[in-house]
């Protein structure tokens, strides 16, 4: 097993949780180890095995958020104005699942909305990033999460 019962860890998709259990449980006539992950006002059954794990990972260590920062402050990436292929590209940057690929969708998105009027999906997937960037912020670096949003935002008129 990757994780233990009371272990942070990040989910691809859903953020910042913990895993409060271990438990067996039985699907489609099979028994299998899940951990059982709090995030937010849920809770997530993630299979114990090397394909469930793939959707977990350890919060960033504190010590890497200069690299992250860095990546915030750069110029930002020109993103397709072909909002499908732009779609697909944000997308794929979400699903890597590492901090590095939410603060290049910030940063891009933010640069990109600049000279153009964020679409539905962009403005969603831009408020989702934030959130999943800020929340991991204020854990990893322990401040709270109106410096991280008053820092980022520095960040990105720099």
């Amino acid at each position: 097993m990757k994780f233990q019962v009371g272990e942070q860890v990040i989910h691809w998709k859903f953020g910042l949780g913990e895993i409060v259990q271990l438990e067996e449980k039985v699907v489609l006539g099979k028994s299998a180890l899940y951990y059982v992950v709090h995030i937010h006002d849920f809770l997530m059954w993630v299979q114990a095995n090397e394909i469930g794990e793939a959707s977990l990972r350890k919060p960033t260590p504190d010590s890497e958020f200069d690299g992250l920062f860095d990546i915030l402050r750069s110029p930002g990436e020109t993103l397709s104005l072909d909002c499908l292929e732009r779609k697909q590209h944000l997308q794929d940057q979400m699903r890597n699942g590492k901090l590095d690929g939410v603060c290049r969708v910030v940063r891009d998105l933010t640069s990109f909305s600049v000279g153009k009027k964020l679409n539905e999906n962009d403005r969603s997937v831009l408020e989702r990033a934030r959130s999943f960037l800020i929340t991991e912020w204020e854990f990893s670096l322990s401040v709270t999460s109106a410096q991280a949003e008053r820092e980022l935002t520095q960040m990105l008129r720099e």
